[in-house]
């Protein structure tokens, strides 16, 4: 929803198909708002909201099932 792309693209670089992926890899450089829609960032100017929703983002979708946030978890964190 953040990013403003497909969850997987096939017509992107095999590093890149996977959107979470991209966003992960993103933030270890220390770019996360780079997987921003540009888009939304016009809307969102308080780029610590966006930032907030892209890392739940990253938590949400952990590969380790035990790693993921509940829900309640989540609704603290949007709080």
């Amino acid at each position: 929803v953040a990013c403003g792309r497909r969850v997987v693209d096939p017509s992107l670089e095999p590093t890149q198909i996977i959107m979470v992926d991209q966003v992960r890899e993103l933030r270890a450089k220390g770019m996360l708002m780079d997987a921003c829609d540009l888009n939304l960032c016009d809307e969102f100017p308080v780029e610590d909201e966006m930032e907030r929703v892209l890392k739940l983002r990253l938590l949400c979708s952990n590969p380790n099932a035990e790693g993921r946030l509940g829900m309640r978890q989540v609704l603290l964190i949007l709080e």
